[in-house]
């Protein structure tokens, strides 16, 4: 009977060899002619072999880079008592020819037979498979922290400028663009208004699009439904999509990813971006977007909290027109257009008739409610361009951009009829236009005043013109 080549070994290993085939981890003998001369079960499995018949074999079968007494040997070296200080990681070949990532710790091993170096074994293979995956995952979140630094500043830029006509379009560009997202050039951004989603952006749709989603209801369709929930939604692919109620004829199949946006846990709009067809983000990309929804989210609120105090503080809070710091404001802007163009420039000063009296005999809840119907008189009866003020008490003041003595007069004719007829009072009224011996605003103004008190003075309830 043939002795197994495990027996063959010099007997100072022989006596060692079970313990040997006790250690937890893949163990090899290398004598110095590079042979192994004692391996275990571990060092078997991982190298595919049954453990006695890798003994006899030379080690470079198993680990190419094995070297003599060389890198092995500096290493064990480093350390105490014959053990290496740090480990190598050398590249193996398993039976089947599979590379395999080792991590050796050698020590010297002094026998009958000489110096072995005894060498502990580690497949490092899924440690590093699970390295280069955190490392992917780490490069990417860079990436995408990288461009969504470019969105912060743009949100950042909103809260300053707090325009979002102009900053949410260009916000939502700058999303469609960040490559670690992986979107379509196409989407939309609605604010909340009320009990509806009006569209305040988009970018890559066709003008039928934009008609069909001006406003949408919440509730309805994909962005109405994240308006209520206030989560985000994935939606592979909307045209077998149930949830995906408003469609638009030539898209195509595509599919959607869409995010709230939040200040202080409140939906105040919604984000709705374009995906190709059947793909499905990962949870990295609705991450960073949920995070840019929470940004978009806070610059709509600041924005819509400073237009609310802007108008508290430009406009008169019983009749909503603007009041006089704002009628200046307007006043000098179109005084110095009208200089640099040359063009017409009118205003109407405005006073009701006998006011006190009205007062004395109604109460001030009374006037209040005529002065509120005056507002509204005025308003309706004046174009789109045109500027409405309360000027101070029951005084009013009309500014007419581009507008000549005679179109501003016809203007106050139909507001002094309207008042007449709807309000239970009557107005006099003034009209001055600009020209060079009338050319700051407060002389416009004066010239429009004089003109109201000689309407009063000839009778009340009537129109008189500037010279």
């Amino acid at each position: 009977m043939m002795p197994d080549r495990a027996s063959l070994a010099p007997p100072p290993i022989a006596a060692a060899a079970n313990a040997f085939q006790a250690l937890p981890e893949a163990a090899l003998a290398v004598d110095g002619a590079g042979q192994v001369v004692l391996a275990n079960h571990a060092a078997g499995r991982l190298f595919g072999y049954e453990a006695a018949l890798l003994v006899g074999t030379p080690v470079r079968r198993l680990i190419p880079a094995w070297q003599e007494r060389g890198e092995l040997w500096q290493a064990a070296d480093t350390g105490s008592e014959g053990f290496a200080s740090r480990a190598i990681e050398l590249a193996g070949v398993r039976s089947d020819g599979r590379a395999l990532a080792l991590e050796l710790t050698p020590s010297r091993w002094s026998s009958g037979a000489g110096e072995l170096t005894l060498v502990l074994i580690r497949d490092v293979g899924p440690r590093q498979v699970g390295e280069q995956r955190r490392t992917r995952e780490t490069a990417r979140l860079r990436a995408i922290n990288a461009e969504l630094s470019v969105l912060y500043e743009i949100t950042a830029a909103m809260a300053r400028s707090l325009d979002l006509a102009e900053t949410l379009p260009a916000v939502l560009r700058t999303i469609t663009q960040l490559q670690a997202l992986a979107v379509e050039p196409r989407g939309v951004l609605f604010v909340l208004e009320g009990r509806r989603l009006r569209l305040a952006a988009q970018i890559g749709y066709d003008e039928d699009f934009v008609a069909q989603h001006r406003e949408i209801a919440i509730g309805e369709c994909l962005c109405g439904r994240v308006a209520v929930a206030g989560e985000p939604v994935l939606s592979a692919n909307s045209a077998h999509d149930p949830r995906h109620t408003i469609h638009c004829a030539g898209l195509g199949d595509h599919g959607h990813i869409v995010v709230p946006l939040k200040a202080q846990q409140r939906v105040v709009g919604v984000l709705c971006l374009h995906l190709a067809a059947d793909t499905t983000p990962d949870d990295l990309v609705v991450s960073a977007l949920v995070t840019a929804g929470h940004h978009i989210g806070v610059a709509i609120e600041h924005a819509r909290l400073y237009e609310a105090a802007r108008e508290r503080a430009l406009h008169d809070p019983l009749t909503g027109l603007a009041n006089r710091r704002l009628m200046e404001l307007v006043l000098e802007r179109n005084l110095a257009r009208a200089r640099r163009a040359g063009s017409e420039l009118s205003l109407v000063m405005i006073d009701v008739d006998h006011f006190k009296r009205f007062n004395d005999a109604h109460g001030h809840t009374a006037g209040d409610a005529v002065l509120r119907q005056l507002a509204a008189a005025i308003t309706a009866s004046v174009r789109d361009a045109d500027l409405a003020a309360r000027y101070g008490g029951e005084e009013f003041l009309l500014l007419l951009p581009d507008a000549g003595l005679k179109q501003a007069a016809e203007a106050a004719e139909r507001v002094r009829q309207l008042v007449a007829a709807q309000t239970a009072v009557t107005i006099s009224l003034g009209v001055a236009c600009y020209h060079e011996a009338l050319g700051s605003a407060q002389a416009l103004v004066d010239a429009a005043d004089a003109a109201m008190y000689r309407a009063k003075r000839a009778g009340r309830n009537r129109v008189e013109l500037a010279p």
